[in-house]
Order: structure tokens, then C-alpha cells, then sequence
């Protein structure tokens, strides 16, 4: 009877029947200074409708099962074959395991298909130590940081990768601040590293809770039917140590008016809820009166070009400076299965989806003195902004 029940559901890719009973293993171990044992490693799951990794998002996973760790720090699922494939509808589904530490650290891993037994990397306890100084984040990696070779920018499964974010989320959950330390030039550089900072520039007068997030990607020999290949394990960790961080330094432009948009501008306003406007080519930010400024802050801009070109104008309508910027583009980003995807604000139903990478960044302004107005022309157009500063010394 169930193997007459297994057949009626079976799928057809190559002659034959799959048993929607056959178990897949998924197993994993926990690293950490402090004791293990018992700790709680939930497995989630989330529908895939596209395929492939495609249209997991992460934010839409369910518990789907838990296990505990053992004395030797391992851990393990057994997911039925019907679980995994999701054999009677369209789509598969992908995973992702998350846990936490008693030290407040997380760790987690998306799976983006189980189609037999599957090993997850190392869920590692980040104590990083985290500290300040002069606004710059001085903590200890989760792994020793890897060379900066043209082999490691080529994705030599051989050397590991790794990648720290910070984060500054309010209490409402909107975003402060996000920046990578891992960053890809796109005018021909490769990958370097840049040192992520907390300062003024960046906080203004918001307040949240920093955080830092890493991610780790190791590979390992495996030998398959055809040769030799790698295991690649990627994990994603949250530090134990979360700060409180306060501003207290609102932008000169708080208010500003923007010239291409009637009414409140929304990019000045201090709410930092991202705003869609389609595709704007220009955005001028106008002062009452003439400021010094320092730096032009960047959060949450979305456009498909990584391109700006700033015009700084004075009290007199004369473009004193006229510069290009690369946005920053980071190396784990880039590294997802496929760019983070979302609707735009009022699509109906379903709707369309378009890529999003959100970019934050502090553009200085050099010799800025007396200035009236800031544009800034996007080749790519503006698609989404959370909020445009300009801030003075």
C-alpha cells in the first residue's frame, strides 16, 4: 500500500519513481567557548515558487523542525523526501537553521534545496569583543580575516571568504544606518576592504541599536561521481554584543525642500521609511539659506546604476564643484543566489518585482562654504530612497 501511494505522486524527470518516504540527513555542529549541550537549533522552511533559491527570501520562514545539540556540539534533522521537494504543487522549498547562543550571539544557514544528506558550515558563538575608536569598529573576526588575492576576488574555493555589516536599527525596526567592510569596485579594482564607522555623520540625531553581522564561507574536498569538487558551507552570525548608539547632530537640510518634487519632500523629513518615486533622473536639495556643509549622507537609496554625480551650488547659482561617485557595491550582495527582490510601493496583487540593494553612504563635500543647493543626477535613475542629509561640520 505505500509503495502503491508512493508511485501515484512519484515525479517524472527521468524514468523512474521517487519514494516521498526516503529521509535526508541534515546535520550540523555548534562552536562556541561556553557549554552546548541542549541548546535549541531550529530548522525553518518557507515555499519556493520560482526555483532554485530564487524566491527565498529568508523573511518568510516557518519553524518547520527542532533538534538539540549533544555533548559532542552536533546537531541533526531527518527531512522526509515529501518534506523537501514539495512533490504535489509547484515549486520546492528552501531552509534556513537558526540559533542562538546563551552569550545573546546567532548563527544561521539558508539551504536552498535538500535533495539528499546535507552538511551545514560551522554555527560559530561571535563574541567579537566589540569596541570604538575615533568612530571607527574594532572587534575581533569570526574567523582570521583571508588574504586579498586575485584568487580570493576570483572565488577560490580553496581560501575562505568573509564579510562583516553593521547595522543600526531603531526601536520601530526602521534603518538607521547599514554598511559592508567587503566592497567590490566596479571601475576595475578588486575586492578591498574598507573600516566600518559610527560617527555623527552617520547616526545625525537618530537612535537605535548597533549591531554586527558576518558572513563566513568555507569550502571543503568532495569527491563526486564524475571528479573531484567542493563542499561550500556559507553561515550568516550576529555578534553577542549589541550597543545602544544615539545622534546628536540633525542635518542642516532637515526640512529642506527638493526642487523635483512638489510638497514635503520626503527624503528630508527624518522618517526614515523608504519612499518610492519611479524613476527620478534628478534630486535637488535646496536650503533656505546659504550653509556649510561637510558631508552628503545617503540612506537606504536604491538605484540600478552604482552612480552619482554631484552638483554643489552657492548663494550666487554657480556649481562651485561637479563630481562623480561610486556607490558602494558590496561583495555579499553580489554573492546572493540573486539580488534582494521587492514590489514596488502600490503594485496591485502580486505585481511585478524589481531588484533592490538599498545603498548608505557618506559622500564629503570638500571646501563646501556658503552652499545653497545640492543635486544629485542619477544615470540609472532613483528608484527608493529612505532619506537625503547634508551635514555640516
Amino acid at each position: 500500500m505505500r509503495t502503491a501511494l508512493a508511485c501515484s505522486v512519484c515525479l517524472v524527470v527521468t524514468a523512474g519513481c521517487f519514494n516521498p518516504d526516503d529521509i535526508f540527513p541534515v546535520t550540523g555542529t555548534l562552536q562556541s567557548v561556553g557549554p552546548v549541550e541542549g541548546q535549541v537549533v531550529q530548522l525553518l522552511r518557507q515555499v519556493d515558487t520560482s526555483n532554485f533559491g530564487n524566491g527565498c527570501s529568508g523573511a518568510d520562514a516557518r519553524a518547520f523542525k527542532e533538534a538539540t545539540a549533544d555533548a559532542a556540539r552536533t546537531f541533526g534533522f531527518e527531512v522526509f523526501r515529501a518534506q523537501s521537494q514539495n512533490l504535489t504543487s509547484l515549486g520546492t522549498y528552501c531552509f534556513r537553521v537558526d540559533t542562538t547562543f546563551s552569550s545573546g550571539a546567532t548563527a544561521s544557514s539558508q539551504v536552498y534545496g535538500i535533495f539528499g544528506t546535507t552538511k551545514l558550515g560551522t554555527l560559530r558563538d561571535w563574541r567579537s569583543g566589540l569596541e570604538q575608536d575615533a568612530g571607527v569598529l574594532v572587534f575581533t573576526p569570526p574567523i582570521p580575516v583571508p588574504p586579498e588575492t586575485a584568487a580570493q576576488a576570483m572565488i577560490d574555493p580553496a581560501i575562505p571568504q568573509l564579510d562583516h555589516r553593521v547595522e543600526v536599527l531603531t526601536a520601530a525596526g526602521d534603518v538607521v544606518w547599514q554598511a559592508d567592510d567587503h566592497l567590490v569596485s566596479l571601475d576595475g579594482g578588486l575586492n578591498h576592504r574598507e573600516p566600518l564607522v559610527m560617527d555623527d555623520a552617520r547616526l545625525e540625531d537618530f537612535e537605535g541599536t548597533l549591531a554586527l553581522h558576518a558572513r563566513v564561507v568555507e569550502s571543503e574536498a568532495a569527491q563526486t561521481a564524475l571528479n573531484q569538487g567542493f563542499d561550500v558551507y556559507s553561515t550568516e552570525l550576529r555578534a553577542a554584543e549589541l550597543r545602544p548608539v544615539v545622534g546628536h547632530a540633525p542635518a542642516t537640510s532637515r526640512g529642506a525642500r527638493c526642487t523635483e518634487i512638489s510638497g514635503v519632500c520626503p527624503f528630508t523629513d527624518g522618517d526614515l521609511t523608504p519612499v518610492d518615486v519611479g524613476s527620478l533622473p534628478v534630486v535637488t536639495l535646496e536650503l533656505d539659506t546659504p550653509q556649510d556643509l561637510a558631508w552628503l549622507v545617503l540612506r537606504g537609496v536604491e538605484t540600478p546604476v552604482p552612480f552619482v554625480v554631484v552638483v554643489v551650488t552657492d548663494q550666487s547659482g554657480i556649481a562651485v564643484q561637479t563630481f562623480r561617485v561610486e556607490l558602494p557595491v558590496s561583495a555579499w550582495s553580489l554573492a546572493a543566489p540573486r539580488p534582494p527582490r521587492r514590489r514596488r510601493d502600490g503594485a496591485v496583487g502580486t505585481g511585478p518585482m524589481i531588484p533592490t540593494t538599498p545603498v548608505y553612504a557618506v559622500i564629503p563635500l570638500p571646501a563646501a562654504a556658503g552652499i545653497r543647493s545640492v543635486s544629485l543626477r542619477f544615470p540609472g535613475g532613483l528608484q527608493r530612497a529612505a532619506e537625503l542629509s547634508l551635514v555640516s561640520p
